[in-house]
């Protein structure tokens, strides 16, 4: 499968970079839940549902805060990205991950024309 038919992630060719995706993937626990409560339960003696209730009643806002805090440290360790910067307009680089398109290579075209209308003016000094 080559990364232009991978649907899931296909705007990332940087192996150790996860794709872009903006429907929170990156930040998602897949642990499961039945894991994470017995965890809550053994850590602070409970052995009810409703001590297990109440406790998480009364502690919202600090599990809240807990998982606030917790969740982006899965990314912390990809380093800062920076955009791809083009030399000109008539740079023929392609950055990884750089999908063609035909409406974007009609407008590059364009603008490629458009950019070459306007020459520096030469002169001959003697």
């Amino acid at each position: 499968m080559s990364w232009g038919t991978n649907y899931v992630t296909s705007n990332n060719l940087n192996i150790p970079y996860p794709g872009i995706v903006q429907d929170g993937r990156l930040f998602t626990d897949y642990s499961p839940s039945a894991v994470v409560n017995d965890k809550i339960k053994s850590d602070n003696r409970i052995t009810t549902d409703r001590e297990y209730r109440t406790y998480l009643i009364n502690n919202a806002e600090s599990i809240m805060n807990y998982n606030f805090k917790t969740s982006g440290t899965t990314s912390s360790s990809l380093g800062k990205t920076y955009p791809y910067t083009f030399y000109d307009v008539n740079d023929r680089s392609l950055p990884p991950g750089y999908e063609s398109s035909i409406p974007k290579n009609l407008y590059l075209t364009r603008e490629q024309l458009v950019a070459n209308e306007t020459r520096p003016m030469l002169t001959s000094f003697k």
